[in-house]
């Protein structure tokens, strides 16, 4: 007689694992057809994956991030019989003697391989050819091994279809230290991830790769890196005719347009376990894009013909890197020191021809027989963040944590406009107040202490912070310069009131630094359902 206990679904603490025996049938191709027979989980159109109501923020296989931890291309590329269980982590850190002071709201799904595809190369190639020289082509190959995985995913088609969601390409715009936060981004990622479907052509071009490798017992390499190229032609014509009492006009307008769209991303990141408690990474991550948008509106009439052509390019560049370091000297106590550096760079430029003189009074145009303004535009942003944290933890129900750091921050628009005139001269604005040169600089050194206790089911964090901001702000020829100390309270508080039913708020003050200074207390209400 034998005698087991089998469980499909097994609940440990903040984990949950799911069997995946016992709910497929085998008739599934992919991850997200398996995912969908999960009780409690589930996936939207767009490779979103929720679990009882709280979204996947975090995707990996055998305890790697996959592809930076987004989750469209990992439901709809791994193979369905490749899978043996699915674990889902809340409150998850990939530093894990960190999860207990971390106060992390992140949900990890892991991704358990069956024991014979471990070391093994499994994946499928797909193409497919239709009418008017339509194609589909698509590829998905992993390689795995206990010490080393690759995987490799490529697409091109002219269906309209995009392997990315613009959720997919923000979280390969990181490249920031989860515990250094709201640092803000001028890249237009949008444009790589736009499904349009009314337009005349629409190529897409994707491939991307992925790789993991234990360089030693103490050393973890990992990294990935993508291309998108996306191109789209559009055309639109319209007939209108105004009525003018007894008489009539017709207008017959037709616009085009077409988006070329490039990105290329690589991210390298090294984890080194130099002792069992204490954990280094440095994480590096480079982005380049190039926009070119053009749109040319013809409007012809009884009377004449108006041409209006604008183009847009616009290049950008980001360089973002960290350094963390983690160390549980104790039970009771535990540091980080996290150095974060990122740099951006977007120069969008617009272009603008007609044979029409327009927004006459607004703008010092020179008459001429066809009118050429050009607009440049610079944006450069540069910061360093640099923190120390220190976590003592008294007992299960009482911490305090106290905290010192600076953050170094530049920001750089320069623009200018001009006319180009028939024999070669140019009409600058200048003289008319256009244009702009800001440099903005802002420091803040700030050192804080918080205190978290826990009262049965609540748990509350009340903090002080003492900042001292010093702004230096430079426009054209004038300077403003000033600085201040100030005491910043908050209060993070949250509670479980029933199963799956969190109720959280968070209050603070923050100060906002324009040309000026000015103070905003802000409540954020999060309740999670």
């Amino acid at each position: 007689i034998i005698k087991h206990n089998y469980k499909p679904i097994i609940v440990k603490k903040d984990t949950l694992i799911y069997d995946i025996k016992s709910f497929a049938n085998g008739d599934e191709r992919k991850m997200k057809e398996i995912l969908e027979k999960l009780p409690g989980v589930e996936v939207d159109k767009n490779g979103g994956v929720t679990v009882q109501g709280k979204r996947v923020t975090q995707m990996l296989v055998e305890g790697k991030s996959f592809f930076g931890g987004g989750s469209k291309l990992a439901v709809e590329n791994i193979p369905a019989d490749a899978l043996d269980k699915i674990e889902v982590i809340d409150h998850f850190n990939d530093v894990g003697f960190m999860k207990q002071v971390s106060d992390s709201d992140e949900l990890a799904m892991n991704v358990k391989l069956k024991e014979d595809k471990k070391k093994f190369l499994f994946g499928d190639v797909e193409a497919v050819a239709g009418n008017d020289n339509h194609y589909l082509a698509h590829a998905g190959l992993f390689y795995y091994r206990p010490k080393s995985n690759f995987s490799l995913i490529a697409d091109a088609n002219t269906i309209g279809q995009s392997t990315l969601t613009y959720d997919d390409v923000r979280r390969f715009d990181g490249g920031v230290s989860n515990f250094l936060k709201g640092r803000r981004s001028l890249t237009n990622l949008y444009s790589y991830t736009n499904d349009n479907t009314d337009v005349i052509q629409n190529k897409s071009q994707f491939a991307a790769v992925n790789f993991s490798v234990d360089a030693s017992e103490k050393l973890v390499i990992s990294g990935y890196g993508i291309f998108s190229k996306i191109f789209l032609q559009s055309r639109k014509e319209t007939l209108d005719e105004y009525l003018l009492g007894n008489s009539s006009t017709f207008e017959n307008r037709t616009q085009d347009g077409d988006r070329n769209s490039i990105l290329g991303m690589g991210n390298v990141k090294l984890v080194y376990k130099s002792k069992k408690d204490e954990v280094w990474s440095y994480n590096l991550q480079f982005q380049a894009g190039d926009n070119k948008t053009s749109e040319n509106l013809q409007s012809v009439t009884q009377s004449n013909t108006n041409l209006f052509e604008n183009i847009r390019n616009a290049d950008d560049q980001s360089l973002k890197q960290y350094l963390e370091w983690h160390r549980k000297y104790n039970a009771k106590h535990t540091a980080t020191f996290v150095v974060n550096h990122a740099f951006e760079q977007r120069t969008p430029n617009n272009f603008w021809y007609t044979n029409q003189s327009f927004l006459p009074g607004l703008i010092p145009l020179e008459e001429t027989d066809d009118y050429n303004i050009r607009q440049l535009k610079k944006f450069k942003n540069n910061n360093v963040d640099a923190m120390f944290k220190h976590y003592w933890v008294i007992n299960n129900y009482n911490h305090i944590y106290t905290i010192a750091g600076n953050n170094f921050g530049t920001q750089l628009f320069q623009s200018q406009e001009r006319q180009i005139l028939d024999d070669g001269t140019i009409n600058d604005f200048d003289s008319a107040g256009f244009g702009n040169d800001v440099d903005y600089r802002l420091n803040d050194a700030y050192v804080g202490v918080e205190y978290k206790f826990r009262i049965q089911k609540w748990t509350n964090k009340p903090g002080i912070y003492l900042h001292n901001y010093h702004l230096l702000t430079t426009q054209l020829d004038g300077k403003v310069s000033t600085s201040k100390s100030i005491v910043q309270p908050q209060w993070d508080s949250s509670t479980n009131l029933m199963t799956q039913r969190n109720f959280r708020f968070y209050i603070a003050i923050w100060s906002i630094f324009q040309m000026g200074h000015s103070y905003l207390v802000g409540l954020r209400l999060i309740v999670i359902m």
